[in-house]
């Protein structure tokens, strides 16, 4: 295959790759926007997640401990071979 034609196989392939209309840019709220950026935000969502435990750490607190049973068996002496 010759160089030129390798060249206009590449140059004909990128034009077909192009698109062929320009896109109109999606219109959107400055409200809409605000939205998205504070609820997409890892930041704002780690704090808010925080504030949910420290909640539910402050209500835990607050409640009696799980209760506990113990028992032994036998006479409480090392066992003898």
């Amino acid at each position: 295959m010759s160089k030129r034609l390798l060249i206009i196989i590449c140059i004909a392939a990128s034009a077909l790759a192009l698109p062929t209309q320009a896109q109109q840019p999606k219109s959107i709220s400055i409200d809409a926007l605000a939205n998205n950026v504070v609820s997409s935000n890892p930041e704002r969502r780690f704090y808010v997640e925080q504030i949910h435990l420290a909640g539910a750490e402050r209500a835990a607190a607050g409640r009696l401990p799980d209760p506990e049973l113990a028992f032994e068996l036998g006479n409480g002496e090392p066992p003898t071979s």
